[in-house]
């Protein structure tokens, strides 16, 4: 709720200096998937950075006309005992990467739900290290290979939502189960997920 209404307070405020120049002409921000937000990078003048502006869902953000960077897209949502669980979205923005606002006219950014799991496969392979002093007649060990499966989930406009699941600003203290199931709803597979060290994600 802070953040919604830190976002509120900085559009105000973004609005309020556009306001004051009366050449400026605007045109109209909306996100039109509930529960969803996007950051937009808006220039602010005598700033060396852009502002890094949130626009949640049910909150028009009145923009100067032109073309206009998101660099983050989340998607909210609250469970039965009203606990906001988050999914973020920042490297692959697909359509919603940049639009563009004109103006007088309303522009709306649409993503989210229904997702799609995307996964991808990588496939290393360890070169098995010599073992000092060892006979050199003894046959040389094969190379270990591993396969890592990563998941990510995507949106209706082609954003791809990392696996890590957060339980507001904070990943959950329980692991959560992953299920996979087919087009009838039987379960596949199920496993508990786990945070890998570089911030990647698996199950088992």
């Amino acid at each position: 709720m802070k953040a919604w209404l830190l976002a509120a307070c900085t559009l105000i405020l973004v609005a309020g200096v556009w306001a004051a120049d009366s050449a400026v002409k605007t045109g109209t921000l909306k996100v039109g998937t509930p529960g969803m937000a996007v950051t937009v990078k808006v220039p602010k003048p005598d700033a060396k950075k852009p502002l890094e502006v949130p626009v949640p869902s049910g909150k028009d953000a009145f923009l100067p006309a032109g073309t206009y960077e998101v660099s983050k897209v989340q998607l909210y949502k609250q469970d039965n005992r009203g606990q906001a669980w988050c999914l973020n979205a920042i490297s692959d923005l697909g359509k919603l990467r940049t639009f563009d606002v004109a103006e007088g006219q309303t522009v709306t950014l649409a993503g989210g739900e229904v997702l799609k799991v995307k996964t991808r496969l990588v496939v290393t392979t360890d070169t098995p290290k010599k073992i000092k002093g060892a006979d050199p007649a003894a046959p040389t060990p094969s190379p270990a290979r591993t396969v890592t499966v990563y998941l990510d989930y995507v949106g209706q406009s082609g954003e791809s939502y990392g696996p890590k699941v957060m339980m507001g600003t904070a990943p959950p203290p329980a692991r959560p189960i992953v299920r996979i199931k087919d087009e009838n709803d039987n379960v596949l597979s199920e496993g508990q997920y786990h945070y890998g060290a570089k911030g990647f994600g698996g199950f088992g």
